[in-house]
């Protein structure tokens, strides 16, 4: 079993995705309200999150390594819904809109690497159970990941902010905090300790090779 003290920064990090979540519904129904777009799928992204945040929160407390294990399973099948879902829509944006197109064909490429990055994540999850090698490589593209989460952010807060303020409405605040929930539950996937290596027995050939020539003889 890992180090306890690994289960820590999960612990906060969870509690932080909690906290998103909240502060997301909350923005939502403020949002909305203002700018008079109800729109009821939101809450269900909102109350997922904060289901997801739960099982890491109860994994990492209870310090149940084999749980903790599933729940990042889930976060990457999770993570590559959200960069198809990302990608289709900015480029349904990027293709239907005249004004700071280029903006939303940005968004577009960083929300198809980040597709792609969550499949190979996903893809090299399973791989390194059993490989040293295997995992630091799952640990580059899980960083990878981070990183273009990162910048779609910075870019859809920054965009957003642009189109909100020309047309005198309120900024999507809610779900700004929700691809910031994305973004703390792939952190979480990447500070997450892993199960022990198991590591196969060898056997020893000579002793092998000493039992047929008794058996020869």
């Amino acid at each position: 079993m890992e180090n306890k003290n690994g289960f820590q920064p999960v612990i906060v990090l969870s509690i932080v995705s909690i906290l998103l979540s909240v502060f997301s519904i909350a923005a939502d129904a403020i949002v909305q309200k203002i700018n008079n777009g109800y729109n009821d799928a939101y809450i269900i992204l909102f109350v997922s999150a904060i289901a997801l945040g739960v099982l890491y929160l109860a994994s990492s407390t209870t310090r149940k390594q084999k749980m903790l294990d599933a729940i990042n399973l889930v976060t990457n099948i999770v993570l590559i819904i959200f960069g198809s879902v990302v990608a289709i829509a900015e480029y349904s944006n990027f293709v239907q809109d005249n004004n700071l197109g280029i903006i939303y064909g940005l968004r577009f490429a960083v929300g198809l690497v980040v597709m792609v990055a969550a499949i190979l994540k996903l893809i090299y999850f399973f791989i390194s159970r059993n490989s040293e090698s295997i995992r630091k490589i799952y640990s580059t593209i899980t960083l990878l990941t981070i990183i273009c989460i990162s910048i779609y952010l910075a870019m859809f807060i920054a965009h957003e902010a642009m189109i909100s303020y020309e047309k005198n409405m309120v900024p999507f605040i809610h779900l700004f905090l929700f691809v910031a929930s994305i973004l703390v539950f792939t952190i979480l996937s990447y500070v997450s300790p892993r199960s022990n290596i198991e590591e196969k027995k060898e056997e020893n050939t000579e002793e092998i090779e000493v039992i047929n020539q008794e058996e020869n003889k």
